[in-house]
């Protein structure tokens, strides 16, 4: 579908040229983000990571692995500060 590619990165910034193929460009817009993979589903059902005591525990929600870090995270910025 794709002819070429450049890239044209910086610390900051991502940046490709991509030249496509006389039938990528007549995709409709709909089926070019599924062609080119440009997006993709996440699961939040199976999230395991490893907890502040450094044991792996399996969070409900995303908001409780922030609640969980929350506190941990403060105490590291005021040690950092220090």
């Amino acid at each position: 579908m794709h002819q070429d590619y450049e890239e044209h990165h910086t610390d900051t910034k991502v940046h490709f040229i991509i030249t496509l193929t006389d039938a990528a460009t007549k995709l409709p817009e709909a089926k070019f983000e599924k062609t080119f993979k440009l997006f993709t589903y996440l699961s939040l059902n199976n999230m395991h990571l490893f907890a502040s005591n450094g044991t792996i525990y399996r969070y409900e929600s995303v908001s409780d692995i922030l609640k969980e870090f929350y506190n941990l995270r403060l105490e590291f910025y005021d040690k950092r500060k220090v």
